[in-house]
């Protein structure tokens, strides 16, 4: 449903002109199976609840919540990106949205740039990898995964040809996320936002892979690009480049612990 709106709805079409901005093409969409949420109230649950879906299966799915007050649901998504959430196997179990830069605010709102699923019977964030399951094949290739933060990180760093990548989403790797990986490949390769709070986050998942017998690496970004993403859009080739080039985790603490400090200065 999300898709076809985004493929088709004249109310997608600032949506389907952002994507296009990012450089993602009709072919990544339907990869990554992109959709879009229209702003309505209820415009999905009415789809469903005409395909004979009932309102406490819509919610316990995660796509709607119950109305304040009276009865009824309303879309927990609204005018955002819509971005499948999928297991290994390709399963999709629930979504995450992305505010877009042109939705409509209410003033003294400030909504999440990104929204999840809330936990469900299907959905356990800690359990999933974001692109795991069409990365499979070129982690075995390359016998190493790189690990981003965002969604978008991995979409955009397929179109720039690197596919062994999965996100994990901002948070710190679980012990399930690590030895779901482990079935693939014992080299994790992290590719970290500059900010503070990404490499926090990481260090906690690095501990734990490292006491689970990973080979922990990363990879080293010019100091001028924010993340993945951001490098994709300004230079491709350079990613390309950078993905094949990892360091031990030891230097890349090192060269972070360093960076500003002036060591002719006791």
């Amino acid at each position: 449903y999300f898709q076809k709106v985004l493929e088709q709805s004249s109310q997608a079409q600032l949506t389907r002109s952002y994507v296009q901005e990012r450089g993602i093409s009709l072919e990544l969409m339907q990869k990554f199976g992109l959709g879009f949420a229209l702003g309505d109230w209820s415009a999905l649950s009415d789809v469903l609840l005409k395909h004979d879906y009932r309102e406490s299966e819509i919610v316990s799915a995660g796509l709607a919540q119950k109305k304040h007050s009276g009865s009824g649901i309303i879309d927990r998504f609204r005018e955002r990106l819509m971005i499948p959430l999928r297991d290994q196997h390709g399963n999709t179990v629930g979504f995450t949205g992305r505010i877009l830069p042109f939705s409509k605010k209410d003033p003294g709102f400030s909504p999440p740039k990104y929204m999840n699923s809330p936990e469900t019977p299907l959905y356990h964030k800690g359990e999933l990898l974001f692109g795991l399951d069409v990365a499979k094949r070129a982690i075995k290739e390359y016998d190493s995964v790189i690990i981003v933060e965002g969604n978008l990180d991995v979409i955009a760093s397929h179109k720039a040809g690197v596919e062994q990548v999965v996100a994990s989403s901002g948070t710190a790797l679980t012990e399930s996320q690590l030895r779901l990986l482990a079935r693939y490949t014992k080299k994790l390769i992290f590719a970290f936002d500059q900010d503070a709070a990404g490499f926090t986050a990481a260090k906690r998942g690095i501990s734990l892979a490292r006491g689970l017998g990973f080979d922990v690496r990363a990879i080293l970004l010019p100091v001028d690009v924010k993340d993945p993403d951001e490098l994709v859009q300004k230079d491709p080739k350079s990613w390309q480049e950078i993905a094949l080039h990892s360091v031990p985790i030891m230097e890349f603490f090192i060269a972070r612990l360093l960076e500003g400090k002036d060591l002719t200065n006791v």
